[in-house]
């Protein structure tokens, strides 16, 4: 079954959501690795979940997500391979270890504020 956790740093919970977006679990804890976990573990009430409710920050987060995915997908289609066989020169894989970083980053720790 699917688990995706959505981090609010804004109101300091993680909510993790099951299925194809069919019912959440918000937990107050700041980063997704500790929510996916105490669902893992079984460290929630029943009675704490709900029918999902996609909110502002989800779809916020979804969307950085999708343009950082689409920009990796640019990168590799339009980087030089290297000589030898199935790699990129190194510009190639410094940006995309870069945008990466950001995209787990942000799975992780939800979005900054502004963004």
């Amino acid at each position: 079954m699917n688990r995706r956790a959505y981090v609010d740093a804004a109101r300091g919970v993680t909510k993790v959501i099951i299925g194809d977006d069919e019912w959440q679990i918000e937990f107050n804890v700041d980063n997704s690795m500790d929510a996916k976990k105490a669902v893992l573990d079984g460290d929630y009430q029943l009675n704490n979940v709900c029918p999902a409710v996609i909110d502002d920050n989800v779809i916020a987060i979804r969307k950085k997500l999708a343009e950082l995915s689409a920009k990796l997908v640019t990168l590799y289609d339009s980087a030089e391979r290297a000589e030898v066989f199935f790699l990129y020169d190194k510009g190639t894989r410094s940006k995309t270890d870069e945008i990466a970083y950001e995209i787990k980053h942000i799975q992780s720790y939800g979005l900054k504020e502004g963004e």
